[in-house]
């Protein structure tokens, strides 16, 4: 699979993809800024995501590098360890009247309720296919969810609306490192021997026998 690592893109078009299959029929799903001309543009019932935060999730990250080997054993490419990015968005609901936006707030909490992750069937993108699953979160309390939304607001400049915070866990895999120099051909032992008294010559009291090493010398192909 090719891996263009589009991962934030691929994450909102794959939100999109399953708020869109569970919410009411006719409801659009918006990453645009939720600002003063945000709210005179929405013409229907808008559910709108708004990307605020991306932090690594440091607790999953890991530092071993799989190799990958081809049906003769031999190392044909190497992966990078995946790192996983926290996509925190704030969910607001717009409509033509405040019932009607809790509503479409209850919707989406009713979302999370089908799981902790997206189904692989409305991952789009690079996330299509990807071996580890994307985590989903919807108003659950972490440790560091960085603005509170009444700050957000203020920012956006528009009066505060009712919201949820959803994060999103996404993997950004590295691309494969298919720069392998060859297998070598061949191996060469040899043994010499080295006067150890010539490598202490700043001490010529001391008297020591001669020691033996190991020479070692690996032809690689050209």
């Amino acid at each position: 699979m090719a891996h263009d690592r589009a991962v934030i893109a691929d994450a909102d078009r794959s939100l999109a993809a399953y708020l869109g299959a569970s919410l009411p029929k006719g409801t659009a799903v918006s990453f645009e800024t939720p600002d003063a001309d945000f709210a005179e543009s929405v013409k229907r019932p808008t559910v709108s995501c708004f990307l605020h935060r991306v932090v690594e999730d440091t607790t999953r990250r890991v530092a071993d590098v799989v190799e990958l080997r081809n049906s003769d054993g031999r190392v044909e490419a190497r992966q990078a360890p995946v790192r996983h990015y926290q996509l925190h968005y704030l969910v607001s609901a717009w409509a033509g009247s405040v019932s009607d936006e809790h509503d479409l707030l209850s919707a989406v909490m009713s979302v999370g309720l089908g799981g902790e992750t997206l189904p692989p069937a409305h991952l789009q993108g690079v996330l299509d296919g990807e071996e580890e699953p994307v985590l989903l979160r919807i108003a659950v309390p972490v440790a560091d969810n960085g603005p509170d939304a009444h700050d957000l607001w203020s920012s956006l400049g528009v009066p505060i609306k009712a919201s949820l915070a959803l994060v999103l866990v996404a993997p950004l895999r590295p691309a494969l490192d298919t720069d392998i120099a060859e297998p070598a051909e061949s191996i060469t032992v040899g043994m010499e021997a080295i006067d150890a008294q010539s490598r202490l010559a700043e001490d010529a009291s001391r008297a020591l026998l001669s020691r033996k090493w190991t020479k070692i010398v690996i032809k690689e192909r050209p």
